[in-house]
């Protein structure tokens, strides 16, 4: 508890009655900060300039203020300078009565009605909680990545715990509480890949047109390994950390590209590079893909890699638990 009183109001009131200011103008001087409104005001006369002397001199000081217990002595000392200050030096002891008995609370309650929950895949999962109750990791924003068996610390923040004491119920125990992360769903099984697979063949192999004649270019697409990522990807290894929450992740796969010039008659000279293509921002209805409804603003498209693992490597340094797909 708190001791509560609007001292202020009533010094300026004595001391404006005092040096004749009128009642309008103390009202105004009530209703703002007193300090800011004699910086702002334009009225330099006398009375303000004593209003302003006696404000200064007088000085008002409570023992204890906060956390404040029935049968206990709080002294209130006013103090002054000034001879003809009109607010007079006095000393006075209040004895605390009248508080309501607090009741108190702890963080496993606060949790049990506002539960954290764990949503998303493994590796790439993302916490939910109510950010005007909680911090996670003493940051208010939600980490990402995470991962089954994690641990992360909740924390109730201080504007609540200040909210509840104002409302007589005080936090009993520790602020603080570490849970472990729990029910991040597996790598998907996804019961007709070959169909989105095959798709992502069909895509590549029109942005790898083979052309005729002389001067005309043939390509050789295969298809390589294929990998999960509980995310939608993009070509700067950013994602939204709403997509886990969404549901929503990933499809890569390696492509082994060989280019031939038709007028070249040794294939010693073929340019063989690996790229990654895929489909992001996918979603499981009943274990499968729609595959019809994806569309260009789904297509993934990265960068050239030398090797099939440099390209696996170039993934993983993105998204470390993209996890190969069967």
């Amino acid at each position: 508890m708190e001791l509560l009183g609007d001292y202020q109001k009533k010094e300026i009131e004595i001391i404006g009655a005092k040096v004749g200011l009128p009642s309008s103008e103390v009202k105004k001087a009530e209703d703002s900060n007193i300090f800011s409104f004699f910086n702002s005001t334009t009225n330099n006369s006398t009375k303000w300039q004593k209003f302003a002397k006696y404000f200064e001199d007088t000085r008002i000081n409570i023992s204890h203020s906060q956390n404040l217990s029935n049968g206990q002595k709080v002294t209130l000392k006013i103090t002054t300078t000034l001879k003809d200050n009109p607010i007079k030096e006095e000393t006075k002891t209040y004895t605390v009565k009248n508080l309501k008995k607090a009741t108190t609370y702890t963080i496993e309650s606060v949790l049990k009605d506002n539960p954290v929950s764990f949503t998303g895949f493994n590796h790439f999962g993302s916490v939910k909680f109510d950010d005007d109750k909680f911090t996670v990791n003493n940051d208010n924003s939600a980490p990402t990545d995470l991962t089954n068996s994690e641990q992360i610390i909740v924390r109730l923040s201080q504007d609540y715990i200040n909210q509840q004491k104002s409302n007589g119920k005080i936090l009993s125990g520790t602020a603080s509480k570490t849970l472990t992360v729990a029910d991040l769903e597996s790598s998907p099984k996804i019961s007709n890949l070959n169909d989105l697979l095959t798709q992502e063949d069909t895509v590549v192999r029109a942005d790898n047109e083979s052309s005729t004649g002389d001067f005309g270019t043939t390509y050789t697409v295969t298809r390589m390994d294929s990998y999960f990522v509980g995310t939608n990807i993009s070509s700067w290894g950013y994602s939204s950390s709403d997509d886990s929450d969404k549901g929503e992740f990933s499809v890569v796969t390696i492509y082994k590209i060989v280019s031939h010039y038709n007028s070249d008659t040794d294939t010693k000279n073929d340019s063989t590079s690996y790229y990654s293509y895929g489909y992001t921002g996918l979603t499981l209805n009943n274990g499968k893909v729609d595959v019809s409804d994806l569309t260009g603003n789904n297509k993934y498209k990265g960068g050239s890699s030398s090797s099939e693992q440099a390209a696996v490597d170039q993934l993983k340094s993105d998204y470390s638990s993209a996890t190969k797909l069967n």
